[in-house]
């Protein structure tokens, strides 16, 4: 199977053809799918930055409350029980249908943080619509969304280039175990980056396909491991020296870069 990266970026757009073309996309969308939006899918934020921004699009025909937080991942936590060292700023806004409200990001604990590795965070936007008050829309039940997006908080001792970064992730390292009778591949990162994965496949040397569940966090954090169960984990095969092994990291932009290896074997 053969996968092609995206071409790297070359320039950034202009802010104005960047909104634009976001606007244009989310109300062409949002017959489909209503949210509020950002207009990027992480935030990678160096240790000297002294904030970070992004932009939020409210992409529903109705105008919403966005509440905002940083937390570790809990989605089941109230906000105001969470200690983290960020902020996400303004806590609390309306939006208009269509609106683009810019939002910052601010490092308020910076000696909590590693400067030797990268750590996760994430940033949490809930949306809560209005209330039917038309008669004619009592039946109607508002439904509050909650969406989060990551941060990688990224210490000034590590590179920061896409290609430093990808040289660092692409050492990753899988085998194959098995665990209460099923297959499953462990997966483990050396490095200090946060290794953000969309995918990963087995093709063994049988011509057989075995996947990671695609609805699974597939994120494994610096110097940590992971197992992930496969796909069809009952079936039988022989691991052999051809077996390939092709992941798919997102890096610093969102964009998908597929590599492959081949797995060693037990």
């Amino acid at each position: 199977m053969a996968l092609t990266p995206l071409p790297p970026k070359t320039h950034r757009p202009s802010l104005a053809l960047a909104l634009a073309l976001m606007l244009g996309c989310l109300m062409a969308a949002s017959m489909a799918v209503a949210g509020v939006m950002p207009n990027q899918s992480r935030i990678v934020y160096p240790q000297n930055s002294p904030f970070q921004s992004l932009l939020l699009v409210n992409a529903n025909p109705y105008p919403v409350v966005v509440q905002l937080w940083i937390n570790e991942g809990q989605t089941d936590a109230a906000p105001e029980h969470i200690e983290a060292p960020f902020l996400a700023t303004p806590a609390m806004s309306k939006l208009e249908a269509n609106q683009i409200k810019e939002i910052k990001v601010f490092n308020t604990q910076p000696q909590q943080l590693h400067d030797q590795h990268e750590q996760l965070y994430w940033l949490n936007i809930l949306e809560v619509p209005p209330t039917p008050t038309a008669p004619s829309d009592s039946h109607l039940v508002g439904l509050s969304m909650l969406t989060q997006m990551k941060i990688l908080y990224r210490p000034q001792a590590l590179k920061t280039s896409s290609e430093a970064v990808l040289a660092q992730l692409a050492k990753l390292q899988f085998s194959l175990i098995r665990t209460e009778g099923t297959y499953a591949l462990k997966v483990e990162n050396p490095s200090a980056y946060v290794a953000n994965i969309a995918n990963i496949e087995l093709e063994t040397n049988s011509q057989q396909t075995f996947r990671v569940e695609t609805d699974v966090d597939k994120t494994v954090l610096p110097h940590s491991q992971q197992i992930f169960n496969l796909s069809a984990p009952n079936a039988t095969f022989s691991p052999s020296q051809r077996d390939v092994i092709t992941f798919t990291l997102v890096n610093d932009e969102g964009q998908y870069v597929p590599l492959r290896r081949l797995l060693p074997t037990p």
